[in-house]
């Protein structure tokens, strides 16, 4: 039993979807396949959908209660067609609150709503594209672009990124080599730990009394000295009410205590629906349920967190530069467009 917040039991459910079992040519199963119903539909009648998703196989020992996914065979590749199919409005997501839908958002594009609602509410957006083991395809170019940066690059791009208020940045004299260090209005503390990436509904903060850095989570208004961030992608952590620190794992919606941090390079932690932590090993294209970091040398665990942390926090600099840029480019467009229009006008 996991403590849980509202927003935790308000989720929407796994989405629907088409089952496949896959038989080859010698009439053997040879696994099967899920297709979500969202990705492969279309509103307007007798359309095409076509559709490519993995196919994956599993295996049951003896003894065992339910089967163990061991990896992927290949892809299956086909075109749905609906016909006569009734169209209703679907949303994920929204809590119906005195007589007000609140938070919602459609399935789809341009299906119909409920009359509660003044306007059309927005359609929802799928997180990362990602395969069975959780593969962005960009992912290489990413690394790539990623392990190019140097230290001297990536600080200069840190120092791009603005600060969470109400901190504030300061540079430390010749001594400590010009470090930028961060303080504190609230505690009138300083500290060399950076406030910025914190998750949502987190705070960094500094006790008034030890100087000590310890965050805050609002949800349950506890604290902890555990760093929330470098959490891997589809992971987040949180503070049970009675301050315990547990992590929840987005795409199958459970929890676990077991950290999912310090992993080596090319291996993920995931929960399977009964909430079992198991590995996928992106290298070998294989999942195991022995965690990689059992009976390892501290030495060689501290420097996995390390690696790990600094690719997270060069991932970070990476995304926040990229959208800063998109930014910029939108305002850029927007002040032409303006100054076209003004010209315009004035002829």
């Amino acid at each position: 039993m996991f403590d849980t917040t509202l927003e935790d039991l308000l989720k929407p459910q796994d989405p629907e979807c088409l089952y496949f079992f896959v038989i080859d040519e010698m009439g053997i199963h040879q696994g099967q396949a899920s297709l979500p119903f969202r990705t492969a539909f279309n509103l307007k009648p007798d359309t095409h959908c076509n559709f490519k998703v993995p196919v994956t196989y599993s295996c049951q020992g003896e003894g065992d209660d339910v089967k163990e996914m061991l990896g992927s065979v290949g892809e299956l590749e086909g075109i749905v067609l609906y016909r006569n199919l009734p169209v209703y409005a679907q949303m994920p997501s929204g809590v119906f609150n005195d007589g007000v839908v609140e938070n919602g958002c459609l399935l789809f594009k341009d299906l119909p709503f409920p009359q509660v609602m003044a306007d059309a509410p927005a359609v929802w957006q799928e997180s990362d594209s990602h395969d069975f083991f959780g593969a962005d395809p960009n992912d290489d170019e990413n690394e790539a672009r990623l392990d190019e940066i140097d230290e001297r690059t990536f600080f200069e791009a840190l120092d791009q990124i603005e600060l969470p208020a109400p901190w504030e940045k300061r540079r430390a004299g010749d001594r400590s080599g010009g470090r930028v260090y961060f303080a504190d209005p609230r505690s009138r503390k300083t500290t060399w730990k950076d406030p910025r990436f914190l998750p949502d509904n987190w705070d960094q903060l500094i006790d008034p009394n030890t100087g000590k850095v310890y965050f805050q989570y609002h949800k349950t208004r506890q604290t902890t000295y555990v760093d929330p961030r470098c959490c891997p992608s589809g992971w987040d952590m949180r503070l049970s009410k009675n301050g315990t620190v547990y992590f929840a794992y987005h795409p199958s919606m459970k929890t676990t205590f077991v950290d999912p941090r310090g992993l080596p390079d090319g291996i993920d932690a995931a929960l399977d629906d009964l909430a079992r932590m198991y590995f996928k090993n992106h290298n070998t294209k294989s999942t195991a349920w022995e965690d990689p970091r059992a009976n390892q040398q501290e030495v060689t665990l501290t420097k996995w967190r390390q690696l790990q942390s600094t690719r997270w926090w060069k991932e970070q600099v990476w995304r926040e530069l990229e959208e800063m840029k998109n930014r910029a480019e939108a305002e850029e467009a927007c002040e032409n467009a303006a100054s076209q229009q003004q010209s315009h006008d004035d002829r």
